[in-house]
């Protein structure tokens, strides 16, 4: 054991040595924390947005407060009322609390969000108020479970606590700062929220975005998840803070495409890769997956075709995504905009698999971990 790390069980931190220098995403970003916690999921959370706005409107012009609280499932405490929920509802407008929220990997819903919607008010809006309405934001962990890291993920606007890590939870950093801590940012983009000067050398030569794609790529090197496994299981992850160009500029080209394909904004989801099979009335019953084909119904008849064993079995923050989507929407009947949006998961799983493996590849080239990214690497 060693400072400041004291365990009850024995930790590999051999390759920890190796990152001496390096910086911890916690201190990169200037501002994060973890994501929304509604404590009211049920009530403030839903997939459809048609029927989160049907709900508060209903509440909105509700005089019955307590039939309102019958058929809402929602009871009151000192801190949250449901008649303070239709007052706030009343003076904030419907629709002007309605966001969209990365609930879990590909999986966007929608909430109704305020600071005073969530009881004892939302602590985590100091964070959330920066990636409004549509800004971008790094997720990641403490700390990886049962020695393995998967909990790296970009939302697009808010994103709940639980978004890409499935037990204790995900940490948000914004890419951009609000306006109004824009006096915290002092580096080459007017209210980034990057700490560029953690950087040497090339990196900081790039704009926030590149830098960004240059973290994202970084966290997805396989062979960086595996030699590193004892440090991520412990703390935040650690990026190298110098990277020669010859490096850097094709890690950024492959994080920026990675980041398009989890954003769901890559033009490479246009071309499905499965074909959804059975027709007739899809409706989620159990999901199972054989012969490359991911199965919805318990007879194996009504599925998606041509997914392939690695993709069904690539997780993210814990969650195994291709079946952790379909069994959130157990019962529901898989309407047309849902079996696309499903193939254009299955799309994006598949071409992050192959640029993971192009991103070691290009980091071998010049050395492997940690050799590829000294200033006196090869060019």
């Amino acid at each position: 054991m060693s400072e400041p790390y004291y365990f009850f069980s024995p930790k590999d931190l051999a390759s920890q040595s190796e990152q001496v220098g390096w910086v911890s995403v916690e201190r990169l970003f200037r501002v994060g924390g973890m994501g929304v916690k509604s404590r009211r999921d049920h009530f403030l959370v839903d997939i459809s947005r048609e029927t989160l706005h049907e709900r508060f409107r209903s509440l909105a012009l509700s005089r019955n407060i307590e039939a309102a609280r019958m058929s809402m499932g929602v009871t009151d405490n000192e801190q949250w009322t449901l008649e303070g929920m239709r007052g706030l509802v009343r003076e904030v407008g419907i629709e002007a609390g309605i966001h969209r929220i990365l609930y879990r990997p590909f999986d966007t819903r929608y909430i109704w969000y305020h600071r005073e919607a969530i009881e004892r008010g939302d602590s985590r809006w100091p964070v959330m108020k920066n990636v409004l309405p549509d800004k971008l934001s790094l997720l990641t962990s403490r700390q990886s479970v049962n020695g393995e890291f998967t909990s790296v993920f970009v939302a697009r606007g808010l994103s709940e606590m639980k978004a890409a890590e499935s037990t204790r939870g995900s940490y948000t950093f914004p890419l951009v700062l609000a306006t109004d801590q824009h006096d915290l940012a002092t580096s080459i983009d007017e209210g980034t929220n990057l700490r560029v000067e953690a950087f040497v050398q090339d990196l900081r030569s790039k704009s926030a975005a590149e830098m960004f794609s240059y973290v994202y790529a970084v966290l997805h090197s396989p062979t960086y998840r595996t030699r590193y496994a004892g440090a991520l299981g412990i703390e935040f992850p650690k990026v190298p803070a110098a990277c020669p160009r010859a490096v850097l500029d094709n890690l950024i080209r492959l994080g920026s495409d990675l980041v398009a394909l989890h954003l769901l904004e890559s033009p490479k989801l246009a071309q499905p890769i499965t074909a959804f099979i059975g027709g007739g009335n899809p409706v989620v019953e159990k999901i199972s997956w054989s012969r490359d084909a991911v199965w919805v119904d318990k007879a194996q008849t009504i599925g998606f075709q041509g997914v392939p064993e690695n993709v069904w079995n690539f997780h993210i923050g814990g969650y195994q995504v291709c079946e952790k989507w379909l069994k959130d929407r157990k019962g529901r009947t898989l309407s047309n905009d849902d079996i696309a949006h499903y193939q254009k998961i299955v799309v994006a799983l598949s071409e992050t698999i192959r640029l993971m493996a192009e991103i070691d590849r290009v980091i071998d080239a010049h050395g492997g971990w940690p050799d590829a990214f000294q200033t006196t690497a090869k060019a």
